[in-house]
């Protein structure tokens, strides 16, 4: 389907951040980040006495801090798309 007002085709779909997006958003939070996870780590090791356990919480949080940068740069991604009025 056409944009009436564009005369190109919609974008139904948001476009997925780039790799180089996703790294320079985990650079911004880096140090923050593993900060938190190094306390979180130590805190559960410290309670639990259980290595595999903290080293299972450390992979998860590394994960998910990869997973949060992407988010954040898709999210960056539809707010500078909205600010300049193009569609979703």
């Amino acid at each position: 389907m056409l944009n009436p007002t564009l005369r190109t085709p919609r974008m139904n779909a948001i476009a997925l951040p780039t790799v180089r997006e996703i790294l320079d958003r985990y650079r911004q939070t880096f140090l923050g980040t593993q900060i938190m996870v190094g306390v979180i780590t130590l805190f559960t090791l410290m309670k639990t006495h259980r290595v595999l356990a903290a080293l299972g919480f450390f992979a998860t949080m590394q994960v998910g801090a990869l997973v949060g940068a992407a988010w954040g740069a898709r999210l960056k991604t539809m707010f500078e798309r909205a600010r300049m009025g193009v569609g979703p």
